[in-house]
C-alpha cells in the first residue's frame, strides 16, 4: 500500500500521484481538512478518486503522527510506502520492481535516498535517507513528535537499502521559497505550543531541537 495525508493539495498530489500511481496495490488517502466544507477539501478527494486511491477523513488535531498512524491503519496490505503530496518517486518501474523483490527476500524496513530540499538552479541542497517501506505490523509513528514525524520500529527487523539510481524520492520543495517556509514555521509553532505549552507534554530533545529552529526561522530570538 502507499499512504498519503493531504489537506488542501490537490495540485501537488496530482503531481505525485502521476509519478507513481499505477505501481502499488493499494493507495490510502487521509484527508486531514478539519470539514468537508473547507477549501481545497472537494478538490484534493477528487484528485485522489481519480487515481483510484481510497479516501478517508481524519479531521487535522495539530499532530502530523495521530495522522500518519490514522492512514497506515487504513492500509489493507502489510507493507506500506509514506509518501507527501510533494514527493514524487523517480525511476518509478524500476523503483517498483525493486520494492517487492526486496520485500519478497525479507526485508522489512526498506530506506530511500530522500531529495529534500532544492536551490533555485534545481541542485539538491539537503539529502536525507528515509524509512519509506516498511512492515506496518512492526513500525509506528510516535506521538512523542507530532511535527518533522518519524517512524519507530517495535522490534528488531531486517532493513536493506535502496540504491540511489534504483529509485529515489523526491520533495519539491525550494530553499529560496521563504513564504512558504515562513507559512511552514508558523503551522509548527502552532503544533508545538499545543503540545508542549497548553497540553504540558515533556518534548524529547529531537522536538526541543525543532522547537529552536522553528523560532529561529520565524526570527524570535
Amino acid at each position: 500500500s502507499v499512504a498519503i495525508i493531504a489537506r488542501n493539495c490537490a495540485r501537488d498530489l496530482d503531481r505525485c500521484l502521476a509519478s507513481y500511481a499505477k505501481y502499488p496495490d493499494e493507495i490510502v488517502v487521509v484527508n486531514t481538512g478539519i470539514t468537508e466544507d473547507e477549501e481545497g477539501f472537494a478538490e484534493t478527494n477528487a484528485v485522489a478518486e481519480h487515481y483510484g486511491a481510497k479516501v478517508f477523513h481524519f479531521p487535522w488535531v495539530d499532530d502530523f503522527s495521530a495522522a500518519r498512524n490514522f492512514s497506515f491503519d487504513k492500509c489493507s496490505n502489510d507493507f506500506v510506502m509514506w509518501l507527501d503530496t510533494d514527493d514524487t518517486v523517480e525511476n518509478a518501474a524500476r523503483c517498483d520492481e525493486n520494492i517487492r523483490m526486496a520485500l519478497d527476500s525479507g526485508a522489512e524496513v526498506i530506506f530511500m535516498e530522500y531529495l529534500y530540499e532544492f536551490d533555485r538552479n534545481g541542485n539538491c541542497t539537503t539529502m536525507q535517507k528515509r524509512e519509506r517501506v516498511v512492515r506496518r505490523s512492526s513500525f509506528w509513528w510516535p506521538d512523542t513528535a507530532p511535527i518533522h514525524e518519524c517512524l519507530c520500529a517495535t522490534r528488531n527487523v531486517t532493513p536493506v537499502w535502496m540504491p540511489p539510481n534504483a529509485g529515489r524520492i523526491i520533495h519539491h520543495r525550494a530553499r529560496e521559497d521563504f513564504e512558504r517556509q515562513r507559512a511552514s514555521y508558523r503551522r509548527n509553532l502552532k503544533v508545538l505550543n499545543k503540545h508542549f505549552v497548553e497540553l504540558g507534554k515533556k518534548p524529547e530533545l529531537r522536538m526541543l531541537f525543532y522547537w529552536g529552529n522553528t523560532l529561529f526561522g520565524l526570527g524570535d530570538y
